[in-house]
């Protein structure tokens, strides 16, 4: 089905990959084996140049990641570890992008690449405006209530700095596709499709945050938490659906963003 040079290929630029985002602290070791099957599953069924899409994409949002680290870190909204992603962010920011990646083969290749740059943009443009959001100089408001503020780092928070940067995450993508030379889409089409599946992913994102997603206390500090466990402690459930964490909620984003794409590339104008 491969040529013995496209695998080898594969599997070179895939160990690369490991190698630099393990030497980088940009993907834990778990994080890095989920990056090798999503990064395998698009470099063959997609083709090397989705490949290099993804990979801007986890670069581009690890550097922003990182960027005044210790300051989010003493702000208490820093991504955990350093910043190094898990396999959980990894499946949920990138499980659907190889969903379409596979389905390459199979269906229309326009409306597959149409899922897949939707879903990037999705997560991109979701990454971007949390860890550039956090920097914001006031707080964050209330995507829900924008007459509300809430702490720094809660889930459905929303600022002018974190929305201005879905418009940096836009450019970059958008100028990435054209210079890849995928699909047969105008520079226009390729803006509008980033731009659109960006934008409602990462509002959709916000929105589950601010709704359904789960809510926890911590038990000893009595900080609102996301998670079950703070302090040691299993920490009491407050609100919201039990399974739906913020990875979950990323899961979905990349989805709406996927099928965000493909309607994008369908209308007409």
């Amino acid at each position: 089905m491969f040529e013995i040079s496209t695998i080898l290929m594969g599997i070179v630029a895939i160990i690369l990959l490991d190698v630099l985002s393990l030497s980088f602290r940009i993907l834990t070791l778990s994080g890095a084996a989920a990056a090798s099957v999503i990064g395998l599953l698009v470099f063959f069924f997609g083709g090397w140049q989705w490949f290099v899409l993804l990979l801007i994409f986890l670069v581009v949002s690890s550097l922003f990641t990182k960027f005044k680290y210790s300051y989010k870190h003493a702000l208490g909204a820093a991504q955990e570890k350093k910043g190094a992603r898990s396999w959980v962010n990894v499946m949920a920011n990138g499980f659907v992008s190889a969903i379409f990646a596979l389905g390459n083969s199979f269906l229309p290749h326009e409306i597959m690449l149409s899922g897949f740059i939707g879903a990037v943009s999705a997560a991109f443009a979701d990454t971007l405006s949390t860890e550039v959001g956090i920097l914001n100089p006031s707080p964050p408001r209330l995507i829900t209530n924008l007459k509300k503020e809430v702490p720094i780092g809660t889930s459905g928070g929303v600022s002018i700095l974190g929305e201005l940067s879905i418009l940096l995450s836009t450019a970059i993508l958008a100028l990435a596709v054209s210079a890849l030379s995928l699909g047969s889409f105008s520079f226009v089409r390729i803006l509008f499709i980033v731009a659109v599946s960006g934008f409602w992913g990462s509002t959709i994102d916000s929105v589950l945050g601010a709704t359904y997603q789960a809510r926890y206390r911590c038990t000893i500090c009595g900080k609102i938490i996301e998670s079950r466990e703070h302090c040691g402690k299993p920490a009491q459930y407050l609100k919201g659906i039990g399974a739906l964490d913020n990875n979950g909620v990323n899961f979905i984003a990349t989805g709406i963003g996927a099928l965000t794409g493909i309607l994008s590339r369908l209308l007409k104008f």
